[in-house]
């Protein structure tokens, strides 16, 4: 009691209560055991015993007023001028009793309370202690907005409090338009470095698979307590939101439902003065083996002398091999195989081997003569056949043999002509075998 003046005395006798009621008095409240008997709101007049009831459920207990003498009138309360509530009832409270709360579901956005039990969503309804006051959130999901309660104490979109003195069902409506926490037209792109700005709790962004979330307003209504998302606020928590990694835990599909009521844009890798995203770099590696010699050459690589170099990801390269006289180029190895041409494109650092072995010269046969054929991007026949140059590029004839060479060159090369003991730019060519003959197909 805070009426000035006013004055409750209650003596406890055994399972009997007398309250002793100053005129004025807006309520009496009768405890046993410290458990709440009897409950009493409105306007009681002059003195009244009150007895407790015996029975173990409490009931209803009337006393009558006492009638006023003529020559008084018992004095009210300025306050309670205008009370006309009937003095001579009690009402007794239950131990133990509680109050539902039901918030009627919707699937176009949530509504969570303080203290907690609702996060409707999936679950909306709840029992409260008589006389909590319950305050409500809603939030729309994508898509929709939230245009109010249905309860006349909470007018307007904002948050809505509630005393619970009764059952009460509450409905959040959502109606269809463009909820403004998303971005229109797909989002607005942020980088790492602007999401790192907001970073305490009373400005928190979080990045979840590429996406951008502003959740402030949620962090007090967060289950697992305050510090599990303000410990992450500017940072990349898809790891600690999707796995058991980084201190967090896979959430649940509501948590999913509730993400597109935070979306502010995704995640970019350009910087906010729209400089390009940094260039990835990755190294191109080749190693000469065997027992012979030769050279491998292509975009930056002259291995001799140069055999790795680095370039921007996703660059095509193009590897030649050449074998120096008395060795022949055997195959690519690593990233690279048979005796072609090896072309490359740099998606992740790579490293190849080209293989040279040494020509055994075996002194041809009396009358016998030597066709030695050099075909770096192209494969040259002969006819008769003896050379298939790729593989055979050397070939012993016997003297006064006519020879038909002819040239197919690689995918992504042209042949541009013969040098040696041929010439010309037609693709056939012939050699007479009266001493030992070199010819050469050249390509670009």
């Amino acid at each position: 009691m805070n009426y000035a003046s006013n004055k409750i005395k209650v003596v406890v006798i055994g399972l009997l209560v007398i309250g002793t009621l100053a005129a004025g008095a807006r309520t009496i409240s009768i405890l046993h055991n410290n458990q709440l008997v009897l409950s009493k709101v409105g306007y009681l007049k002059g003195t009244t015993p009150v007895v407790a009831p015996t029975n173990p459920t409490p009931t209803k207990t009337t006393t009558k007023k006492p009638a006023p003498t003529p020559a008084t009138t018992p004095a009210k309360n300025n306050d309670d001028s205008n009370d006309n509530s009937d003095d001579s009832q009690i009402t007794p409270v239950a131990s133990g009793t509680t109050f539902t709360l039901t918030i009627t579901p919707s699937t176009s956005g949530i509504v969570i309370s303080s203290p907690s039990g609702i996060a409707c969503g999936s679950s909306c309804s709840t029992t409260f202690s008589p006389g909590t006051l319950v305050t409500l959130s809603a939030a729309a999901t994508s898509g929709y907005t939230f245009s109010g309660w249905s309860s006349t104490s909470c007018p307007g979109t904002g948050t809505c409090a509630v005393t619970m003195n009764s059952n009460q069902t509450i409905l959040a409506s959502f109606t269809l338009g463009q909820n403004p926490s998303s971005p229109a037209s797909g989002g607005s792109g942020y980088t790492a470095s602007q999401v790192s700005a907001h970073n305490s709790q009373g400005d928190c962004w979080l990045i979840i698979s590429g996406k951008v979330y502003n959740v402030t307003s949620f962090i007090s209504q967060h289950p697992g307590g305050v510090n599990a998302i303000v410990s992450r606020c500017g940072t990349d928590a898809t790891t600690a939101y999707t796995t058991n990694g980084n201190g967090g835990h896979a959430h649940s599909a509501y948590a999913q439902s509730l993400l597109p009521t935070y979306y502010v844009g995704d995640l970019t890798t350009g910087s906010s003065n729209n400089n390009p995203p940094p260039v990835t770099i990755y190294t191109l590696s080749v190693t000469k083996s065997g027992t012979g010699s030769g050279s491998v050459s292509g975009g930056s690589i002259s291995c001799g002398t140069t055999c790795s170099t680095t370039v921007n990801a996703g660059t095509s390269v193009s590897l030649t091999a050449a074998a120096t006289s008395g060795s022949t180029f055997v195959s690519w190895g690593g990233a690279c195989s048979g005796t072609g041409t090896c072309s490359l494109t740099l998606n992740s650092n790579q490293s190849v081997t080209a293989t040279f072995n040494t020509t055994t010269t075996t002194p041809p046969p009396p009358g016998t003569f030597t066709l030695s054929v050099t075909s770096i991007n192209g494969t040259v026949t002969s006819n008769p056949s003896a050379i298939s140059c790729g593989s055979t590029c050397s070939a012993t004839l016997g003297s006064g043999t006519s020879v038909i060479l002819t040239v197919i060159p690689s995918s992504g090369h042209t042949f541009t002509g013969w040098s040696g003991a041929c010439s010309g730019t037609s693709t056939s060519c012939t050699v007479q075998m009266n001493t030992d003959k070199t010819v050469t197909a050249n390509y670009n």
